[in-house]
Formats: structure tokens, C-alpha cells, sequence
């Protein structure tokens, strides 16, 4: 995979802070700022294998976000479906 562009990683990130900026919890500022840390430290990354595992965790990241921000809390019918291990196992 060639290296992702300014404006797909960008895009990319503004997805994920509009959802985590109504994702229905407490910890929800927190969680906002958490992403704009890890994504500032990220955006230093050259190498491709990196890069691209951390464009599949931030995909993953926001589609678990929108399962939340996308409810019809007015739904009688509420279900949202997690992955076990949505993050890479990192190595000690």
C-alpha cells in the first residue's frame, strides 16, 4: 500500500474526533483528547508497516465510535457489536 495522503489521514482524523466529540459517556472529553495525542505523536511515522497498522486501528476505532453516535436512541431495538481485540497486541 502506498502511503496514505495528507488529506485521507486528515480526513480521517476529523471523522473520528466529530464522533468521539458525541460519543455518549463520561470519560467523553477524555477520550477526545486522547486521540488528538496519539494521532500528533503518530503523524511523525515513516514507516509503512506502522502507518499502515495505525490507519487499520483508526478505522476500527471509528466504526466502533459510530456504532454509539449512530443509535436511534428512540429504537426499541438497541444493539451494538464490539470486536474481542480491536487493537494490535503490543510486544513487551
Amino acid at each position: 500500500m502506498s502511503s496514505l495522503s495528507r488529506l485521507e489521514r486528515l480526513t480521517l482524523y476529523k471523522r473520528i474526533l466529530k464522533n468521539a466529540k458525541i460519543f455518549p459517556s463520561i470519560k467523553r472529553d477524555k477520550i477526545y483528547q486522547e486521540i488528538r495525542v496519539e494521532f500528533r505523536q503518530n503523524a511523525i511515522l515513516q514507516d509503512e508497516k506502522k502507518i499502515e497498522q495505525c490507519w487499520k486501528v483508526a478505522l476500527t476505532s471509528l466504526r466502533q465510535l459510530e456504532q454509539y453516535t449512530k443509535l436511534d436512541l428512540k429504537s426499541q431495538n438497541l444493539k451494538v457489536t464490539m470486536e474481542q481485540e480491536p487493537l494490535p497486541k503490543r510486544s513487551s
